[in-house]
């Protein structure tokens, strides 16, 4: 819906006020110990359907903008590295919060930042859609084989095997590690991963992207094969190094994803492809869950790295766009 509104930056103001609204209700609304207008899972419904809108909508702006301005890699990176960035400092404030304070303050605090990023969705001018180039008609986009080979290689990219329960499970029970320093493998793996986003815009103009789709390809069978082996000291090792590496994979696939969109409809092909990009993660849960069951974590592991190299004969044929 999001990419064919002329006024998007209008419906992305109305979307993160209502957003503030509802977590700022339910800020207040413990004061007299129930919420204002919302319960709480009413407050997650609406947010997760806000939250979908604005994914498209910014993503939408993001490959407009930076296929115009030939820039979509640098943007890309700048959008990653600081949802990064923000989700390793909400963590650790979230967590001082639910510590010292009541969670009422975390949502009056959590509506605050809506607002602000409704004000700069306010000053934000798009360009008028006449001043567009010519839609194609979306069946016309649907047969572009270049566009089809694409989604079906990054589909199944996605698709591959997932394991990381059994790995949770397995640092838990086998390295006992506690919840704590799980976390914190977690917030040290996101945090290294800033380097990557860091290292993809300052070269993402000049790199063969068809080139670095086969190492990124290789560097994902690389990382899941490393987890044949766990160690106290190789699970910090792979935090560190396979969080740089996964930001920078994932932004060389990002940028790939916004190349091959058709002209004219961008925002809408993108949208389409993250969907797909979706539902392959969907499966990978339900496919990995159902292996580990059948023939236990290592060879679920195998399983997935070879179906990440079953990937790279698809490479040579894909067409991208310098």
């Amino acid at each position: 819906m999001a990419p064919h509104q002329p006024n998007r930056s209008k419906n992305l103001l109305l979307i993160y006020a209502m957003s503030s609204l509802t977590y700022f209700s339910q800020g207040i609304g413990g004061l007299a110990g129930q919420p204002l207008f919302f319960h709480l899972k009413e407050i997650l419904v609406l947010d997760a359907f806000g939250g979908a809108i604005k994914d498209v909508a910014m993503d939408g702006i993001m490959v407009e903008e930076g296929r115009r301005m030939g820039l979509v890699g640098k943007i890309q990176a700048v959008q990653w590295g600081s949802l990064t960035l923000a989700s390793v400092i909400t963590g650790l404030a979230g967590g001082v919060i639910a510590e010292r304070f009541d969670y009422h303050l975390g949502f009056k605090l959590v509506a605050v930042f809506p607002l602000l990023v409704a004000g700069l969705a306010f000053f934000y001018r798009e360009n008028p859609v006449g001043d567009r180039a010519q839609r194609p008609p979306m069946r016309e986009v649907l047969k572009n084989r270049r566009l089809l080979l694409a989604m079906l290689f990054l589909f199944l990219l996605w698709f591959s095997p997932s394991f990381g329960v059994p790995v949770s499970f397995k640092m838990r029970d086998e390295l006992h590690f506690s919840k704590l320093a799980m976390g914190f493998l977690g917030t040290l793996g996101s945090a290294f991963s800033i380097l990557g986003a860091v290292w993809y815009w300052r070269v993402s103009s000049r790199i063969d992207l068809k080139k670095w789709l086969v190492i990124s390809t290789l560097l994902s069978a690389l990382s899941t094969f490393a987890y044949l082996y766990l160690t106290p000291t190789s699970v910090v090792v792979y935090a560190v190094g396979f969080g740089i590496a996964s930001m920078a994979t994932q932004l060389i696939l990002m940028d790939f994803c916004a190349r091959i969109c058709p002209e004219g409809k961008e925002a809408t092909t993108f949208a389409l492809i993250m969907s797909v990009l979706n539902f392959g993660t969907f499966l990978s849960g339900i496919v990995g869950g159902k292996l580990h069951d059948l023939v236990g974590y290592h060879w679920l592991v195998v399983i997935s790295g070879a179906t990440t190299l079953l990937c790279l004969p698809l490479i040579p044929h894909l067409k991208v766009e310098r």
